[in-house]
């Protein structure tokens, strides 16, 4: 074929395989990749992987294509590999003989690797987050075309995967902060402008009698009675025109069938652009302490709107508001027996990132048995506890918060001097 038709030709293969992937994301784009490259190089192997978050030793493929087939994703660790090379040096490119210049590979030796070729997938900021390769028991075929369809397609996929990996630390986070809101034994709720429900904590859905997920998206009037949705509009009305909070008494038939004198509290919140973006609700019963019910508002109007470190700062200094105590912790759990601080202020000082061994702690019982509450005598609960002894401590509140999977993975606590400061 003329060299001329010979260009146009690959020309064409590389807009068709465009295309073909322009369209697709996740998953669904990895493997329409692996399997166009493999026949395109006339491949019998080929994979996306990334290291694992807690060890860059083991890569976790993401899409594996052998043998014509999809076959299941699989953890294998990187050292005496020719990826270990091409993570460290670059795109390389072994011919042959892949067997005898990499005779630890164990899975290479197994599939019987002879011809390969790999690249590096880079993040944003050039960090390598693992390797793109195609392989084969013989000799890969239009080498040239496939090498240049990698390094197009290797800026896509480690694209694809920073956008997966934001979005799952992104998920993590909005599970964590709503684990805190179900934490709360009072009804919380919030809206957009529009007056369509965003979310709530399960004392709301309890009260209502309606699953969370069936609530959103809908407004007042299309889940509690006509009287009662016509006040709640008319008071979002005035909370989104004024932008000031809003609190009214009003008495609502909850789930159970009782009917309850409660107080709302309503207030806005700001998008991080400083615009207007809807409104958090609390309810208490209306003998509630006064001080108890501003510090619940307090609470979760600054969880709302908010993610990540600078959440977790203002939720550590509304507890020792709320609860006047000298110390809260709002706590991550890191493996290996420990608790890292995200946020910690003690005396009015914010601290972050201290890490402290949980055995013999509250947080410990917490995460054994649930919500925990010592009104006094915390030192000799907790007599090894280095944590309450520097402290002195007396009285304490913790909570465990969980998961999307309903796994344990942070501890609140608060922590009083006095026995009656954490009460």
């Amino acid at each position: 074929m003329p060299i001329d038709e010979l260009v146009a030709s690959s020309q064409q293969v590389l807009r068709d395989l465009c295309d073909d992937l322009m369209g697709l994301v996740g998953e669904e784009f990895f493997f329409a990749l692996m399997n166009k490259l493999a026949i395109m190089a006339g491949a019998d192997y080929a994979f996306i992987g990334q290291f694992l978050p807690d060890n860059p030793e083991v890569v976790r493929t993401v899409a594996v294509y052998a043998d014509g087939h999809t076959v299941e994703n699989m953890d294998f660790e990187i050292k005496n590999t020719p990826c270990d090379v091409v993570v460290k040096e670059g795109f390389k490119h072994y011919p042959h003989s892949v067997i005898e210049l990499f005779p630890l590979d164990h899975l290479g030796v197994q599939m019987e690797v002879d011809s390969y070729v790999g690249i590096p997938l880079k993040d944003s900021h050039g960090k390598v987050l693992g390797p793109l390769a195609v392989f084969s028991r013989k000799p890969l075929k239009n080498l040239a075309l496939a090498e240049t369809a990698m390094h197009m397609f290797a800026l896509r996929a480690s694209a694809e995967l920073e956008r997966l990996a934001i979005a799952a630390q992104r998920q993590e986070e909005l599970y964590f902060l709503q684990s805190l809101l179900d934490a709360i034994p009072n009804p919380v709720f919030y809206k957009n402008i529009a007056g369509a429900y965003l979310g709530c904590n399960r004392s709301y859905e309890a009260m209502l009698g309606i699953e969370r997920q069936k609530l959103l998206g809908h407004q007042v009037d299309e889940v509690v009675p006509p009287a009662r949705a016509q006040l709640a509009k008319a008071e979002d009305t005035q909370v989104f025109s004024s932008g000031e909070d809003s609190t009214y008494a009003n008495e609502i038939i909850c789930a159970d069938g009782n009917a309850r004198q409660v107080l709302f509290n309503k207030a806005p919140f700001y998008n991080s652009s400083g615009d207007l973006a809807g409104l958090v609700g609390t309810i208490q019963d209306i003998t509630s302490l006064k001080q108890i019910e501003a510090a619940m508002q307090g609470l979760i109007e600054i969880t709302v709107g908010f993610t990540g470190a600078e959440c977790y700062h203002r939720v550590a200094q509304e507890l020792c508001t709320w609860f006047d105590a000298d110390c809260a912790i709002v706590g991550q759990l890191i493996g290996d027996g420990k608790i890292l601080s995200l946020a910690m202020v003690q005396d009015g000082e914010l601290l972050v990132g201290k890490t402290f061994a949980m055995a013999g702690t509250p947080c410990e019982k917490v995460v054994d048995d649930g919500v925990c509450l010592f009104s006094d005598g915390l030192v000799e609960h907790f007599p090894n506890s280095e944590l309450v002894n520097n402290m002195r401590a007396q009285g304490y509140v913790g909570t465990p918060v969980h998961n999307y999977h309903g796994t344990i993975v942070g501890v609140l606590s608060v922590l009083a001097y006095q026995a009656n400061g954490a009460g």
